[in-house]
């Protein structure tokens, strides 16, 4: 949703400025914006770690690599199908120039609001502060900036934003009680084991296997959010794994893919419905372009992920949160 509502309303009017179709730029930076789901810090990944009782940096590492191919194809599509665009209007060489002359001013601005993700992870990965805690520190640090630096807090208007974050925060906590409860019933019925025992009397096909998760977390995607998603099924799919000789991590980032995918497609798509209203367009005209980076620069991506694992496994192997 961030991702959507924060650089949307940037994003959307200068690519229409410059000759994109509305529909076009509208699908491009709300499909860009899932890999907010996958970039480090994740909270997807954070509640798969708490679930599964795994390493929540193993976790966010094991979506680095897949989020930054999806980053690439999705460019490599954007740079064939705009070549096919005759009204895209080129940026004139005196206004490239002035635009390069203020980047330094502006990447200078940047540098406090660019600092905090900076401290996150440095902190997080250098072992100075949990993930819990750098929520915490990150907090600590917007205050000030966002009061002081950029002056965009006030008294008036940080009232309303703590009571919308607290507000959100506790819808969040009270859908994890349910359905951690809901989890906990499925493991005293023993669901995962006879979950295992089903699939095993299907097929005992590795790669078939796979195959099933993918479609079923594909449709798991499409109903409900990826929190929730995690938190229901991740619980039933890990004994199978584990069953299979898969590392859980691996688990987390073929979970972490498919359900970032369930935000823009329909009926859920409530990050697509999202885009839409930030970027003025009707559903028709949002759709296609949508389906296109998903079926092209997207769910290849996924399946890479599923079936060849040391594009999730590498990183977190190298930085020894996997052994």
């Amino acid at each position: 949703f961030t991702g959507v509502a924060a650089t949307g309303p940037i994003m959307v009017p200068r690519m229409v400025a410059q000759g994109y179709p509305r529909g076009y730029a509208t699908a491009l930076v709300t499909v860009s914006s899932i890999l907010g789901l996958l970039i480090p810090p994740s909270v997807t990944m954070i509640i798969f770690g708490w679930v599964t009782e795994t390493s929540i940096l193993a976790c966010f590492l094991s979506t680095v690599g897949p989020g930054l191919l999806i980053a690439l194809s999705l460019s490599i599509v954007n740079l064939v199908w705009v070549r096919k665009m005759p009204d895209i209007i080129l940026e004139d060489l005196e206004t490239h120039k002035q635009r390069r002359k203020e980047m330094p001013a502006r990447f200078i601005r940047a540098i406090p609001a660019l600092s905090i993700p900076f401290v996150i992870l440095g902190g997080i990965y250098g072992g100075v502060f949990t993930p819990t805690e750098a929520a915490a520190v990150a907090g600590i640090m917007a205050l000030p900036i966002g009061f002081w630096v950029y002056k965009g807090l006030n008294l008036k208007n940080f009232i309303p934003i703590v009571r919308e974050s607290a507000t959100s925060v506790g819808a969040i906590m009270t859908m994890i009680l349910f359905t951690l409860i809901l989890s906990q019933t499925f493991v005293m019925l023993r669901v995962p084991q006879m979950l295992v025992q089903v699939v095993f009397r299907l097929t005992e096909n590795y790669w078939l296997i796979l195959f099933l998760i993918n479609i079923f977390l594909f449709f798991v995607g499409m109903i409900v959010n990826d929190i929730t998603g995690i938190i229901l099924i991740a619980p039933l799919l890990l004994p199978l794994v584990r069953e299979m000789g898969m590392n859980p991590i691996q688990l987390a980032a073929i979970m972490g893919t498919n359900l970032a995918m369930g935000g823009v497609t329909p009926p859920y798509a409530s990050i697509l419905y999202l885009g839409m209203r930030v970027g003025k367009c009707e559903f028709t005209d949002i759709l296609k372009p949508t389906m296109v980076f998903l079926i092209v620069a997207y769910i290849p991506i996924v399946f890479l992920t599923t079936y060849w694992a040391p594009l999730s496994m590498w990183l977190p192997t190298v930085l020894g949160y996997v052994k």
